[in-house]
């Protein structure tokens, strides 16, 4: 379908060859980067003031991408938007008839991205046009990468794909499995990608043949996309039942070459307690030097989130804070981002925390109004997060 115009061409500046090349300041996909790594270049923003907000008319829980002065952002009724990132001046939108909640992928000036209806599409970014769209089995929800001249998705069909980004016709796709919710991580030869069954896999970018000898089993579905770090994978699951105390693994860390937990050991988790009762990890990790920052939710109906941080290479048990308020940062489906020691975490209770990993101090807290499950885009100073009220919005 052919994007809708809503201000004239000049509107979109100079949006040449030139602009659509990835800058540093840009965050083109989910969690920035292939690997998902989450983190942002400076600065940093301060959250002391809204630049802009604009209604997107539907949920906004897509994630959102910053890509050559544009925001680009889905909603659960079925609108993909294209804002200036500078103003939040509509620049065009296009209706694809589906729920939107796989967060969109910009590649060579094309934003790819999943709907519920069971396709992937390819969408021009200057003007907002149809290029193709991807057939898969089951609705698509998880957020696409590009890498190596392809775009992977996961569906959930348990499939996950290879496309062409300029044609979207299928290079190859995994065996079926179970339901993919979570995005996959990438380096230029590897992809590791999860599943509800909490099986991990890791395939060649090239041709998706299987990299490990087997894939490794975490001890609860998985949800959250893997993040790669040099030679590691950083996986996160959930407990499997809320009425029973957890006795799993909620974070692991695997050998990137092999597959195998570098540590994780099985039994009871390191990090919990019997007061604490059950344990959840539902976003991806973030590794900041040589440690690996993550949100848990603990409790037994309404969850606390709680913050924790354990070392990368032994899991040696690091900090546990509680945020301020007594009450702490609810539990969240929205993945933190970073800029250096700085992570940024949107949850259930309508804030957006600023939290300083160096001090672990908090800094400042913006109100959102409304509830989210998209996940902060840091570019240039700015934060782009969506919510559940139709609301896109801007912090400085």
């Amino acid at each position: 379908m052919t994007g809708r115009w809503l201000c004239k061409v000049g509107a979109l500046w100079v949006l040449g060859a030139a602009a659509l090349t990835t800058a540093r300041a840009d965050w083109p996909m989910y969690r920035h980067d292939p690997a998902r790594s989450g983190q942002a270049e400076g600065p940093a923003p301060t959250l002391a003031e809204t630049a802009w907000t604009a209604n997107l008319g539907g949920p906004v829980d897509s994630s959102p991408a910053v890509v050559s002065g544009l925001v680009v952002a889905g909603t659960t009724t079925g609108g993909l938007h294209a804002l200036n990132a500078e103003t939040g001046a509509p620049l065009w939108q296009a209706e694809i008839g589906s729920p939107i909640v796989s967060a969109p992928c910009v590649v060579d000036g094309r934003i790819c991205f999943g709907a519920t209806d069971g396709y992937v599409y390819g969408y021009d970014l200057p003007s907002g046009g149809r290029l193709w769209r991807a057939r898969t089995g089951r609705s698509v929800v998880a957020p696409p990468l590009a890498i190596g001249g392809r775009v992977l998705c996961g569906s959930t069909d348990g499939r996950l794909y290879a496309l062409d980004p300029a044609s979207g016709d299928a290079l190859w796709r995994t065996e079926a499995g179970d339901e993919i919710h979570a995005g996959a991580a990438a380096t230029e030869d590897v992809v590791v990608f999860a599943d509800w069954s909490g099986r991990v896999t890791c395939v060649r970018v090239a041709d998706g043949a299987e990299v490990w000898p087997e894939p490794f089993a975490a001890d609860g579905p998985v949800i959250a996309c893997p993040v790669i770090t040099g030679s590691r994978v950083v996986v996160c699951s959930l407990s499997r039942s809320q009425l029973t105390p957890g006795h799993s693994t909620n974070v692991d860390v695997l050998d990137l070459a092999t597959g195998r937990r570098v540590w994780g050991a099985p039994g009871r988790n390191p990090w919990q307690t019997d007061k604490e009762g059950v344990m959840s990890v539902a976003t991806p990790a973030t590794v900041l030097g040589d440690a690996v920052w993550f949100l848990t939710g603990e409790g037994y109906g309404n969850w606390q989130g709680i913050l924790r941080s354990v070392a990368l290479e032994t899991g040696a048990r690091g900090q546990m804070i509680r945020p301020r308020g007594g009450s702490g940062v609810c539990f969240s489906d929205s993945a933190a981002a970073a800029v250096g020691p700085v992570l940024y975490l949107a949850d259930y209770g309508a804030y957006l925390y600023q939290f300083n990993a160096a001090t672990l101090r908090f800094g400042a807290a913006a109100a959102l109004g409304a509830r989210t499950v998209s996940s902060p885009a840091i570019s240039d100073g700015c934060a782009y997060l969506g919510l559940a009220d139709g609301r896109l919005v801007c912090f400085r």
